[in-house]
């Protein structure tokens, strides 16, 4: 049965109920087109508008694929709704309809590795990781913007909506973990750390969500997150200490033109094209964290 919905709670509901996304394809830059759209498509004589939900794509649903998805089934919603949805999106693509849309957003990514984490003795892990923790906390407070952080068993993983934030944290991080070994406040470890910048969209992770606060819960799938994990498998495991940034990060900062990435960009050196274990080549920069103030 096709559901109708009024109100952005009631559609809300409805697609996390159905574990559904609205369809907005990649491609749209300006969502009032994708809603102008829906309407040169309804019938004149009826006050809602079909919306689209994602599903996997086949030749027999859509034609050109927007990774991997087409639009498969519908949900009735009003125009007054539909000019809502407009609306938040306009605000934010992080508004609650935005992370159940299927409409990428790029974030910026600093996959955080510990070297040698499985060699070392549990209690030692124990405090290693409690170390990082705190110590990534300190740097968020010079670097605020950290829409998210992701435990990946022997590292983290911390997201930002900028490139300059992220490459920012990670220099500042970076530096307080050698200062804290040096200073014995710490154990002994050492990190290799990657930032890279792209495209994903939200889906709900149940093992980070709470009954108590039931918008949180949120991951990432897509090229942006995948791609920091790329950087970090092309720095290789004898390499720690450094930050690899991705050519997409340096772009970024570029594009930004903000007067501390200018600083980011004088510090980085190129490192050349390295593959990764699909064969795809990375342009990588080495970042000097030391010599930023």
């Amino acid at each position: 049965m096709l559901a109708f919905c009024t109100s952005l709670d009631e559609l809300i509901k409805t697609l996390d109920a159905a574990r559904k996304q609205l369809w907005i394809p990649g491609r749209v830059t300006d969502i009032s087109d994708w809603a102008r759209d829906l309407a040169s498509h309804a019938e004149h004589d009826k006050p809602w508008r079909l919306a689209k939900l994602a599903g996997p794509a086949t030749p027999r649903t859509w034609q050109g694929p927007d990774d991997g998805l087409a639009p498969v089934g519908e949900v009735a919603v009003s125009e007054d709704l539909l000019a809502q949805i407009v609306e938040e999106l306009k605000g934010s693509r992080a508004a609650p309809i935005g992370k159940r849309s299927t409409w990428p957003i790029e974030r910026a990514f600093v996959y955080v590795d510990i070297s040698d984490y499985s060699k070392m003795e549990p209690g030692v892990q124990l405090l290693v990781v409690q170390a990082l923790v705190q110590i990534a906390e300190e740097a968020e407070k010079a670097w605020s913007g950290i829409e998210a952080r992701l435990c990946i068993g022997d590292g983290y993983i911390y997201s930002f909506d900028s490139a300059r934030g992220a490459t920012w944290f990670a220099a500042t991080l970076l530096r307080i973990i050698e200062a804290q070994v040096a200073d014995e406040k710490v154990p002994e470890f050492h990190v290799r750390i990657g930032v890279h910048v792209g495209p994903v969209r939200w889906f709900r992770d149940p093992g980070r969500t709470h009954p108590s606060r039931p918008d949180d819960g949120w991951n990432y799938i897509g090229k942006g997150i995948n791609g920091g994990s790329r950087v970090l498998s092309v720095i290789g495991k004898d390499v720690d200490d450094v930050i690899f940034v991705s050519d997409a990060v340096r772009r970024a900062l570029r594009r930004q033109n903000a007067g501390d990435s200018a600083q980011l960009l004088k510090n980085m050196h190129n490192r050349g094209r390295r593959g990764d274990k699909h064969k795809e080549l990375w342009r990588v920069f080495e970042l000097n964290h030391e010599a930023l103030t």
